[in-house]
């Protein structure tokens, strides 16, 4: 049982180091949507949806490398070459990153004046950095197995968020949202580096060649991945702005704020699952404790994306201003296609243990050429609609090619068990377009209850573990 100990441990150290900055955001809607207009939070969100695709290209997803290298390193010495060498690597790519803005800057006139990059360019760079700079010592920490550190980050980063915003954006307004993003990411890196210590893994010295060749071997093939997780995910933003304009994005940011609630659960129990995989990978019934957690993970997504079909409306109405209440229209497709992002993220996580991350990146091309392609089609005819069906079917594109690829290393059971939620899912999402009555709420408990008792071995197993903790 000790795997089940372990992954328990590890849950509630990453619930804490994750939770608060993932739900920051939405419990701090009522307040972006009162003090941002719909266009001014669109603008927002489109902020942080280059600073996503430009953070891949300046960085390469190193720090993907920073939490499994030096974890899996055998002496003090091999994690400083590590964590030096890809220090110096962030440094040297933000330096190049700032040329890159120079240089954007000079082609400034041949776009619209009110084009969100130009005119917001160096507060993007801004936040690319300082995220990275976060991200970075924060995974280091990670990797040297102090949960503790990881944990109390997140709470750092989430009270700096809450109160940096606070006292900025009612005065400057977009400006303001993302100066306390940016400083609250700033606070919470120099927290990792102190707490963490560390400093005694940072030496001039142990910058060398080949741990910096390793850890861009491992990261280089997340960055196309990365890319194409872009044109899923964000390429949407500039073709909203173009044909819906920034209205539109506040609204469908709205949207994607609360159906992220998805993301939160992922992150809490995703993030441990991966480190358990890396941990259990190779041992006596790995093949079990993986379906096993599989099945309770994908439960959790599907629950808690039912939640937010049930309750979408009433969260839009207290969580926003009535100008954004159309956001409730786009969430039960939201929620559906974070649940198959999520899926995707934890059956992958096998390629991690495996050292395979160009399975990532098949995935990811097979998703961006799906999520191009509908959003060309939906996007002219349904609008917003149109994005967030286009999002869901990237989605479950990437999922099934995880699937696929990860079966030649586990194999994976209860295929059926995951149909079932899917049609769970639409018998719930149907039920609250069709039937006006105390019947709706009847049927929705009934689907959650029969979801809960088709998992019961499993959650048995689950609580008894927590108990024998």
């Amino acid at each position: 049982m000790n795997k089940y100990h372990t992954i328990a441990k590890n849950t509630v150290f990453v619930m804490l180091g994750t939770i608060g900055s993932k739900l920051i955001y939405v419990l701090m809607l009522p307040l972006y949507t009162r003090w941002l207009a719909a266009d001014e939070f669109g603008a927002a969100d489109t902020i942080t949806v280059y600073t996503d695709i430009l953070v891949t290209i300046v960085f390469l997803n190193i720090a993907d490398s920073i939490f499994v290298f030096p974890k899996m390193a055998d002496t003090d010495e091999k994690k400083k070459e590590y964590f030096s060498s890809g220090l110096f690597f962030m440094l040297l790519m933000s330096v190049i990153g700032g040329l890159f803005f120079l240089i954007a800057d000079l082609f400034k006139g041949s776009f619209p004046s009110d084009n969100v990059f130009f005119k917001y360019k160096w507060l993007i760079y801004g936040l690319l950095v300082s995220r990275y700079v976060q991200i970075y010592v924060q995974e280091f920490s990670r990797s040297l197995d102090m949960l503790g550190v990881y944990s109390f980050a997140g709470v750092v980063l989430t009270g700096g968020i809450a109160v940096f915003s606070f006292l900025l954006i009612p005065s400057f307004g977009v400006h303001g949202y993302v100066h306390a993003i940016i400083l609250a990411q700033l606070v919470t890196a120099t927290y990792s580096y102190v707490a963490s210590k560390a400093g005694r893994y940072l030496k001039a010295s142990a910058v060398k060649k080949q741990p910096l060749k390793e850890l861009l071997a491992y990261s280089v093939p997340l960055a196309p991945n990365s890319l194409m997780w872009w044109l899923i995910n964000g390429i949407n933003r500039p073709m909203m702005e173009h044909q819906l304009g920034l209205f539109a994005i506040g609204v469908y940011a709205v949207a994607s704020r609360i159906s992220g609630a998805i993301n939160s659960i992922s992150s809490i129990f995703g993030l441990a699952w991966g480190n358990s995989v890396l941990e259990e990978y190779g041992k006596d019934g790995f093949e079990q404790f993986y379906n096993n957690y599989l099945r309770i993970l994908t439960t959790l997504y599907f629950v808690g994306c039912l939640l937010l079909v049930i309750l979408a409306k009433p969260l839009v109405a207290l969580f926003t201003t009535p100008e954004y209440y159309d956001a409730a229209t786009y969430i039960p497709v939201l929620a559906l296609g974070l649940c198959f992002s999520c899926m995707g993220m934890s059956v992958g996580s096998i390629f991690s243990a495996v050292k395979k991350s160009k399975y990532y990146f098949y995935a990811s091309v097979w998703g961006g050429v799906v999520s191009v392609g509908s959003l060309l089609v939906l996007m002219p005819i349904w609008g917003l609609m149109g994005v967030a069906i286009s999002l869901m079917l990237s989605f479950l594109t990437i999922m099934l090619v995880r699937w696929y690829f990860a079966s030649k290393y586990v194999c994976l059971k209860g295929i059926l068990y995951y149909v079932f939620l899917v049609v769970m899912f639409f018998v719930v999402y149907l039920s609250d377009l069709y039937i006006d009555s105390f019947l709706k709420y009847v049927l929705d408990a009934a689907v959650i209850a029969a979801i809960i008792y088709n998992m019961r071995k499993e959650l048995k197993k689950m609580i008894q573990v927590v108990l024998n903790r």
